[in-house]
């Protein structure tokens, strides 16, 4: 349960992360 916690945080992190460059491209 933990390693699941612990994977679904990375993604949504990597998920700021991509919108977070997106919009300072934009």
């Amino acid at each position: 349960m933990a390693e699941e916690k612990e994977r679904a945080r990375h993604q949504r992190e990597e998920m700021l992360l991509m919108i977070r460059g997106s919009g300072t491209n934009n």
